[in-house]
Parts: structure tokens; C-alpha cells; sequence
């Protein structure tokens, strides 16, 4: 054994989900833990080993706004190859269900080098929703050797699938991980209250007001979906809220946003926020509107309910535990969710309890103990 193990990351989930793993395992083996940075989402991806305190060993400069999705992908394998061929390590990790992470784990499987893939066994049971991640995610699970699942829910799918029950652990979910650690920074930190209550104050977001926190990111808004959901949310801020609205990076998104909603008193288009501070907005939001999946795993253990703007999840188990609700893609039900839960306090308590449907905050520490089973680390 060469004794190291490579993390690789290349968007802003990807490194708030491992990066409390790779933190732990630096604490639990004396094998060299590697963070590589493919640099997909390069800005959002400093800003979290940043709040991390936390650089990687390397760091990919590959990303270009005019490449496609496949030429990306083709410079991320080249790039990837040639640092295994290097390194030669023992274990690659990988997470979720991101292009970053299928790429990834094909240049590892193509050399034989075993893959470890933590968020595994997440099922929409739809390739083109949300596309391309079902795929990708079903992919990964092919290629892997060592299958890290939220719930019991995701071990379920990949045991449909014939992966063996031994190379399976129900972890939970790492981001509850990173949820709990940015939380005790903020209620113990004075230096960061200063710090969050400048910021808050900055975009003008009082915490004893109606504030609706919004994000939106994903392919399947793009065109006519991004602009019925302008519409929707026009009627939305009638309903005496603030609104705030993070804004991707993405032109398909940023830009229609911009055009349809920036002169609109009420609704605030905001600079994508620091993940701590992130993480605080959302608990000290009224609601949250959005169309990620991460911020499905987030709200569970948070006094905060969710409206997903999506036609299906891979995330059911947030739904079914009364965390979120879900409107579809073309976000006719945000206005009547939206206003529902505003209006009726009983609705809108029926969404406050926080659920461990993700785990304790202790994932890290059970990929570790596995992974050490299997003589691993």
C-alpha cells in the first residue's frame, strides 16, 4: 500500500460534505490524507476552505466559462489520470452525484484504485430528473467499492441493485456534520456574531421580520421555468415578506433574475453568501424556497420549513417527515404553499420540528470506524 487517500472536490457541496470527513481521518490514520480541488466551482469552492480554515494540497485550474460540459469533464479525467498515476493512492473518495465526482471515480476505476462514495444510494428513479445527476449518481455506485448511505431508505436502493450488504454503512448525512460545527462557532463565537450581524444588517435582513430565504440553481429552470418562477415569486412578496434571493453564478439563472425582479422593493438579490453565514440566514429565516438538495438535508435540523421547487427528489425522506414541501418545476403551488403557510400558524408548525432523518452530526466518525474495518486506514 502506498498509505494515501485523495479526496476529490470540485463544487460547493461536494466540499461542505467531505470536508469534515477528511478533517476526522487526518485525526484517525497516519496515512497521508490528499485534498485535491478540481475547481468546478472555483469561487464558491474557496469560500468553503476558507470557513474551513482549510487549503488543499492541489488545486485544479481548469475551469473556462466557455467550455461545455463535456469538455470540462475530458480536462478534469486528463488532469485526474495523470495525478493518480502519480500518486498511486490506496482509496479515492468521492461524494453525491456531481459531474466532478463521476469523472472522478471513472479516471480511479479505469486504474484500479478502489472508491469509496460517500451520499451513495440516492434515487429519483428518473434519469432525466434531476438530469444529469441520477445517472451520474447510478454510475458512481457501479464503480465503487465502499458505499456510504444517509438512510436506510438509500441502503435499500443500492441492496435492489446487488451491491453487496458488506460493502454498505448507513452513516447519515456529513452535512449535518459540518450544520453542527458552524452552529456551535456561532453561538460561542463573539468575533463571528459581530462579524454575521454586520452582514445581516448589510443586506438589510431583520430576524424578527417575515424573511423567505431563496435559492436556485438547478438545469431544469432554465428557459420557461426561470421565469414562471419570477412570476410566482412577484406574488409572493405581495404577501408583506422579505425576500431574499442568492444569486448562482450561472448566466441561464443570474441573468432572468436580475431582469424580472430587481427593481421590486420587497425582494433583495443578494452575492452568494459564505456557507457559515448561509448556514445561520437559513435558521434564522422565516422560510426557505429553493431547489437544492443539500438544502434538503440542512432543514432537518433546523426550526426553518422548506418549499422545494422541483417535480421529484431524491431526498423523499424530507417530504414524508413534514421538513418540506414540494411545489413542482413550473412552481404553480409556491404562491398557495407559500401563502398557506404564512397565513395558518398550525400549517406552518407542522413544519418546525427538527428530525434526525440525517444523523447526529457524527457521520465522519462512522465512514472512519468502516473504513478502518475494512482495513482501510
Amino acid at each position: 500500500m502506498n498509505n494515501k487517500i485523495i479526496f476529490f472536490m470540485g463544487t460547493r457541496p461536494e466540499a461542505i460534505k467531505m470536508l469534515p470527513v477528511a478533517i476526522h481521518l487526518r485525526k484517525k490514520t497516519k496515512k497521508k490524507i490528499i485534498i485535491c480541488s478540481t475547481g468546478q466551482h472555483k469561487e464558491l469552492l474557496d469560500d468553503v476552505f476558507s470557513v474551513f480554515d482549510i487549503k488543499p494540497d492541489i488545486k485544479f485550474k481548469l475551469y473556462n466559462s466557455d467550455d461545455t460540459l463535456n469538455i470540462l469533464l475530458s480536462k478534469i479525467y486528463k488532469s485526474v489520470s495523470n495525478l493518480l498515476n502519480k500518486l498511486q493512492p490506496d482509496l479515492v473518495l468521492v461524494h453525491g452525484d456531481t459531474a466532478n465526482s463521476m469523472i472522478c471515480s471513472l479516471a480511479a476505476f479505469n486504474k484500479k484504485i478502489k472508491i469509496g462514495h460517500v451520499e451513495a444510494g440516492l434515487r429519483s428513479f428518473d434519469n432525466k430528473s434531476p438530469w444529469p445527476e441520477e445517472v451520474y449518481r447510478k454510475l458512481i455506485t457501479n464503480m465503487s467499492d465502499f458505499h456510504f448511505c444517509p438512510t436506510k431508505l438509500n441502503k435499500k436502493n443500492l441492496l435492489k441493485e446487488n451491491i453487496s450488504n458488506k460493502l454498505i454503512k448507513i452513516t447519515g448525512n456529513t452535512v449535518i456534520d459540518s450544520i453542527k460545527y458552524f452552529l456551535e462557532i456561532s453561538k460561542k463565537n463573539i468575533k463571528f456574531k459581530k462579524k454575521y450581524q454586520s452582514f445581516i444588517k448589510s443586506i438589510s435582513f431583520d430576524s424578527n421580520e417575515k424573511n423567505i430565504l431563496v435559492t436556485i440553481h438547478r438545469r431544469e429552470k432554465y428557459g420557461k421555468n426561470i421565469l414562471l418562477f419570477c412570476n410566482q415569486i412577484k406574488r409572493v412578496a405581495k404577501l408583506n415578506v422579505n425576500i431574499f434571493i442568492t444569486l448562482h453564478h450561472n448566466p441561464n439563472i443570474k441573468i432572468p433574475l436580475i431582469k424580472n425582479l430587481k427593481n421590486i422593493k420587497n425582494i433583495n438579490l443578494i452575492e452568494p453568501v459564505k456557507y457559515d453565514y448561509f448556514i445561520n440566514l437559513l435558521n434564522d429565516s422565516y422560510l426557505v424556497i429553493s431547489d437544492s438538495g443539500g438544502i434538503q438535508e440542512e432543514i432537518t435540523i433546523l426550526k426553518t420549513p422548506l418549499i422545494v421547487i422541483r417535480d421529484k427528489t431524491e431526498r423523499s425522506e424530507s417530504i414524508r417527515n413534514n421538513k418540506s414541501i414540494m411545489v413542482g418545476e413550473d412552481c404553480k403551488e409556491l404562491f398557495i404553499q407559500t401563502k398557506r403557510l404564512i397565513a395558518s400558524q398550525a400549517y406552518y408548525s407542522k413544519y418546525l420540528k427538527i428530525k434526525k432523518i440525517y444523523g447526529s452530526g457524527n457521520s465522519s466518525v462512522k465512514i472512519a470506524n468502516f473504513l478502518k474495518d475494512q482495513k482501510m486506514i
